[in-house]
C-alpha cells in the first residue's frame, strides 16, 4: 500500500497559486470603490473581502489537505506585496504562513475549526500589515503624501485615523467577518461543492 502523500506537490501548488491570485484580484476589485474613504476601506471593504474570500480559502484548504498549503498561500501573498513595494505587509504574510502552518499541524487540514482559526489569523494579518506601517513608518508616509500634493489638513486627518485603538477595532471587526466567511465557505461546500463533486 502506498503511503499517503503529506506534502504539497505540483498539482496542489498550481491550485494554491490560482486561488491565491483569484483572492488578490477580488481584494483589489472590492477595495477600489472605497479607496478614497479610509474609514470605509478599513472597516466596510475589509468586512466584504473577508466574507467573499472565505469560501475560496476554505475550498483551497479542503482541496489541498497537504502540509505547506497555508505557508505557500502566505508566501505567494508576501511575494505579491514585495513586487508592489510593500515590504512591511510582505513580512506580515510570511509570519502568517509560518504560524498558520503550525496551526494546521497534525490533523489540522481535516479540522474545520483549525481551518477557520487560520483564516481568522489571516484576517488579522491583513489589517496589521496594511495599517501598522502608518504608526511605525509615520514620517515616511507623511513625506510621501506631501510629495503627492496632499494638504497638511488631509494628511493629519488620515494619520489621526490610524491609531492603535482604531487598528485594534479593525482587527476585531476583520476577525468577526472572517469567521463569517469561513462559515459561509463550509455551508457552500456542503450545499454546492460536495453535491457537484468538487470535493
Amino acid at each position: 500500500m502506498n503511503k499517503e502523500k503529506k506534502w504539497i506537490g505540483f498539482k496542489e501548488i498550481v491550485l494554491i497559486a490560482l486561488l491565491t491570485v483569484l483572492g488578490i484580484v477580488i481584494q483589489l476589485v472590492i477595495s477600489m470603490p472605497f479607496a478614497a474613504v479610509p474609514h470605509l476601506m478599513m472597516f466596510i471593504a475589509v468586512a466584504i473581502i473577508m466574507v467573499v474570500c472565505g469560501p475560496i480559502y476554505v475550498l483551497m484548504l479542503n482541496k489541498s489537505r497537504r502540509l505547506g498549503t497555508v505557508f505557500l498561500f502566505g508566501g505567494l501573498q508576501a511575494l505579491y506585496y514585495v513586487i508592489i513595494g510593500q515590504a512591511f505587509i510582505a513580512v506580515t504574510y510570511l509570519l502568517f504562513g509560518i504560524i498558520g502552518e503550525c496551526i494546521m499541524l497534525g490533523d489540522g487540514y481535516a479540522n474545520p475549526k483549525r481551518i477557520g482559526l487560520s483564516y481568522i489569523l489571516y484576517s488579522a494579518c491583513y489589517i496589521l500589515g496594511s495599517y501598522l506601517p502608518y504608526i511605525f513608518l509615520a514620517d515616511q508616509y507623511i513625506e510621501n503624501m506631501s510629495a503627492m500634493g496632499m494638504s497638511e489638513q488631509s494628511i493629519n486627518a488620515m494619520m489621526n485615523l490610524y491609531t492603535p485603538f482604531t487598528i485594534l477595532l479593525a482587527v476585531i471587526s476583520s476577525c468577526i467577518f472572517a469567521s463569517i466567511g469561513a462559515y459561509v465557505g463550509y455551508r457552500m461546500m456542503k450545499k454546492h461543492f460536495n453535491p457537484a463533486g468538487v470535493m
